[in-house]
């Protein structure tokens, strides 16, 4: 096997691992304890809920207002039955978590 087949592989893996090792050394942004913003972001939160027809119109509602929603859930559900004996989960309500930026005072 020639020498030049035998080194092909490891010396692929060490310029991996050197272009690796730079862009940690030299990628990372460097933070000065007296850059960093002491303060820390507030949100306020809002619960609201819709049912299944209205929750699209509910969602784009809490968008334009300056909501950011984050969860949404079923929050009460039944089981109904068809004529044939075959039970369904149906959603009744949903409830919806979202939050924004509080204003600062």
């Amino acid at each position: 096997m020639p020498a030049t087949n035998r080194l092909g592989l490891p010396v692929v893996c060490l310029v991996g691992a050197a272009v690796v090792g730079i862009s940690f050394l030299f990628g990372r942004e460097a933070v000065l304890s007296a850059d960093t913003d002491k303060s820390v972001m507030k949100w306020e939160y809002n619960v609201a809920s819709a049912v299944p027809a209205a929750l699209p119109a509910r969602l784009g509602e809490l968008g334009a207002a300056g909501w950011e929603v984050f969860s949404v859930e079923r929050a009460s559900q039944i089981f109904e039955q068809d004529a044939e004996k075959k039970s369904h989960l149906v959603v009744e309500k949903y409830q919806i978590i979202s939050r924004r930026p509080a204003q600062r005072q």
